[in-house]
């Protein structure tokens, strides 16, 4: 059985935050990429989107089973320029992508303040949470 390797860039067009872990306090924490299994169900969604007429369940149940037995995803992490920013741990410490053997493109703080941000918001109404 043989394979194709194919490399997908997107530009996302709103912030993406995927969590894990548990909150801390109001804090909820993010990934520093798109797992693999998060990629499997949008490419299941659109691909079963455009083929219904109207919703059926039971076309994204196949439409996953084909994508499942047919595709492969690897974590999808951010590019800045030609530099992909995979996390890397050397003896010198941990950063993102890879200039060399010791030299990352980005430490921890300088890619934290380039792709991660938050914000804070309230409700201005209790009973409405908006």
């Amino acid at each position: 059985m043989s394979w194709e390797c194919y490399e997908l860039k997107y530009k996302a067009k709103s912030a993406v935050h995927i969590g894990y872990g548990s909150q801390l306090g109001i804090v909820s924490r993010t990934r520093y990429y798109i797992p693999g299994k998060t990629m499997w169900g949008a490419v299941t969604a659109v691909l079963s989107r455009r083929i219904m007429e109207s919703y059926d369940a039971e076309i994204y149940g196949k439409m996953g089973e084909f994508v499942k037995h047919h595709l492969i995803f690897s974590y999808f992490y951010p590019v800045k320029g030609a530099d992909v920013l995979y996390p890397n741990y050397t003896e010198e410490g941990f950063g993102f992508g890879s200039k060399g053997e010791w030299d990352f493109v980005m430490n921890k703080e300088e890619f934290e303040k380039e792709f991660v941000t938050s914000y804070v918001s309230t409700a201005l109404d209790k009973t409405s949470f908006f």
